[in-house]
């Protein structure tokens, strides 16, 4: 095999895996903080992407393109 298990899940994409706990909305709030945490999405799979960073927005967080996974 040329590539690694995680360059093969990297096909589709990965998100969501990067959100630590002091980022979510209950404990970013009570901060009373802004602008809203940004989440890291990643992958190789142009359209893939295009979906993480939409679903990534419409839950309220700000997408954070970190590139293929290589």
């Amino acid at each position: 095999m040329a590539t690694s298990g995680a360059e093969e899940l990297a096909r589709w994409v990965s998100a969501f895996n990067t959100s630590p706990s002091e980022a979510t909305f209950d404990v970013y709030s009570a901060r009373n903080e802004e602008p809203w945490p940004q989440l890291l999405y990643y992958g190789d799979d142009e359209g893939a992407k295009d979906v993480a960073a939409r679903l990534i927005r419409d839950i309220g967080y700000e997408p954070l393109h970190a590139g293929a996974l290589r």
